[in-house]
C-alpha cells in the first residue's frame, strides 16, 4: 500500500509535527511505502527524510492519504483527483487550519469535543485519540517524592511569568519549553525526564504522561479563555481527554493560589498510572491500526463502487442485446467468443457474463477489467449494428418477395383470363 502523510508545516517542532513523524514512523515499521507532503519544509521534514528514509511526495496516485489541515486536503484533492482517498484528521476546534474539508473522504477527530464540533458543521467523524510513541516517550529517570523541578509547556508569556513566580516562592526549579519564545528542540523527552511535574495542554501533556510524569492542565493562550483542568489523576484524566486536555473540559479559572493548590496535589505514583493510561488508550501502534482499518474500509467501498460500475456496463450490454428485434439472422459469428448464437443463446451468454463477474473472488486491476468490459461493449455493439443491417436486408428481401409473389400471381391470373 502506497501512503501519503501530510501536514501544513514541518519546518519546526510542535504538536502536529510530532504526530506526523510518529505516524510515518509507525507506518514504516509496518512495511508500508510512505511519502510525505508539506507546504513548509524544515526541521521536522529533515528528520523524516534523514532518520526515517521517507521522501517528499513523488507519485501521482496513492492508495490512501492521511492528511492534517484543511489546506492540505483541498490542494491534494485538486492535484491527485477524485480517485485518491483522503482521510483528514482534525486536531482541534481552533484554528482555521483544523476545520473539516468537504473534499475529504473521511474525517477523524482527536477528541469528543472535536467530534461534536464537526457534527455541528455537518460532518460525521470517528474519534481516534492522539497517538504517542510510548517507546520514545518513556520514563528514563526516577522522579522525586516531592516536586523539585517543574517543566512548563505553556505558550503564553503571562502564564509562564505566573508559574515562574509561584515556583520561586515554593523554592521549586522552573523550566520552560515554548516553541514560540525559545529555541525549539526535538528531544523533548529528555527534558521531560529531568522534571517531576509538567504543566501544559494537549500533546505536551500526553507526552509527559507517557514519560511517567504527573501533569497539570493549564495555559493562557490568546485564541481562547484561560481555562484549565488542573492536576490529573487516573480518575480525572479521561474527562480531560474528552477535550484533548485543553482545559475546556472543566473550564476552571486559576488564581495563583489555585495553581499552588494543584501543584501541592503532586504524587509521584500518579505518573505511573498516567503512563499506563497512555499505553492503553493512545499508543501510536494501536492508533495507527485504527487508521489503517478505516483506510481498508474505504478501499472496500471503492471496490464495491467499481464493481457496481462494471455491473452497470454489463447490464447495458445485455439490454442492448435484448433490443435486437426478431428479424436478425439466426447465425452470428462473434469476434470475441467465436461461436454461432441464437437469440436465446445470446441472452444466456450475457447472463453468464454477469454471473462470471459477480462470482470473481477478488478484483485486482479494476482499470484493466473496465477496459476489457468496454472492449466487449464495443464488440457487442458492432455485432448489434451488423444485426440491424441484416434486419434491414431481410425486410427489403421480404418486401421484394411480396412484390414478386404479387406479380407472379397477377401474371397467372392473366394467363387464366
Amino acid at each position: 500500500m502506497n501512503i501519503l502523510v501530510t501536514n501544513n508545516h514541518l519546518d519546526t517542532y510542535g504538536g502536529s509535527e510530532t504526530f506526523t513523524y510518529a505516524l510515518i514512523e509507525e507506518l514504516c515499521r509496518r512495511g508500508f511505502v510512505v511519502e510525505y507532503f508539506t507546504f513548509h519544509k524544515g526541521a521536522t521534514s529533515d528528520l523524516i527524510e534523514k532518520q526515517l528514509g521517507v521522501n517528499f511526495m513523488s507519485r501521482n496516485l496513492y492508495d490512501i492519504v492521511f492528511s492534517n489541515h484543511i489546506n492540505c486536503v483541498e490542494y491534494l484533492r485538486l492535484l491527485l483527483g477524485s480517485e485518491c482517498k483522503i482521510i483528514q484528521t482534525c486536531h482541534g476546534i481552533y484554528p482555521d487550519l483544523e476545520q473539516p474539508s468537504s473534499y475529504a473522504d473521511y474525517h477523524i477527530s482527536i477528541s469528543e469535543e472535536v467530534e461534536k464540533h464537526l457534527l455541528d458543521k455537518g460532518y460525521t467523524s470517528t474519534v481516534i485519540l492522539n497517538g504517542i510513541n510510548c517507546d520514545r516517550f518513556k520514563s528514563e529517570k526516577r522522579i522525586n517524592k516531592n516536586v523539585e523541578v517543574i517543566l512548563s509547556f505553556c505558550q503564553s508569556i503571562e502564564a509562564n511569568e505566573k508559574l515562574s513566580k509561584i515556583c520561586k516562592d515554593l523554592k521549586i526549579e522552573f523550566k520552560t519549553l515554548n516553541k514560540f519564545s525559545s529555541k525549539p528542540i526535538w528531544e523533548v523527552e529528555e527534558v521531560i525526564n529531568e522534571c517531576d511535574l509538567v504543566i501544559g495542554l494537549g500533546r505536551s501533556a500526553y507526552e509527559a504522561m507517557s514519560c511517567g510524569r504527573p501533569v497539570v492542565i493549564f495555559d493562557n493562550r490568546s485564541y481562547f479563555s484561560s481555562y484549565g483542568d488542573g492536576y490529573l489523576t487516573l480518575e480525572s484524566v479521561s474527562n480531560s481527554v474528552t477535550h484533548n486536555c485543553s482545559g475546556r473540559a472543566s473550564k476552571k479559572e486559576f488564581s495563583d493560589r489555585d495553581i499552588i493548590g494543584e501543584i501541592q496535589q503532586y504524587n509521584k505514583n500518579d505518573g505511573k498510572d498516567l503512563r499506563e493510561y497512555i499505553i492503553t488508550h493512545q499508543n501510536i501502534r494501536y492508533q495507527t491500526e485504527k487508521y489503517l482499518n478505516i483506510a481498508e474500509s474505504l478501499s472496500k467501498k471503492n471496490i464495491l463502487n467499481k464493481q457496481n460500475d462494471k455491473n452497470k456496463l454489463v447490464r447495458h450490454i445485455y439490454s442492448e442485446c435484448l433490443n435486437i428485434n426478431e428479424y436478425y439472422m439466426p447465425f452470428i459469428t462473434f469476434t470475441e467468443f467465436n461461436t454461432q448464437l441464437s437469440v436465446k443463446e445470446k441472452q444466456n451468454l450475457n447472463l453468464n457474463l454477469v454471473n462470471l463477474i459477480n462470482s470473481k473472488k477478488e478484483l485486482i486491476r479494476f482499470t484493466e477489467e473496465n477496459d476489457w468490459l468496454k472492449k466487449q461493449n464495443k464488440i457487442l455493439l458492432n455485432d448489434l449494428n451488423w444485426l440491424k443491417k441484416q434486419n434491414i436486408i431481410i425486410k427489403e428481401a421480404r418486401k421484394e418477395k411480396t412484390l414478386f409473389n404479387f406479380l407472379v400471381s397477377r401474371f397467372f391470373r392473366k394467363l387464366k383470363d
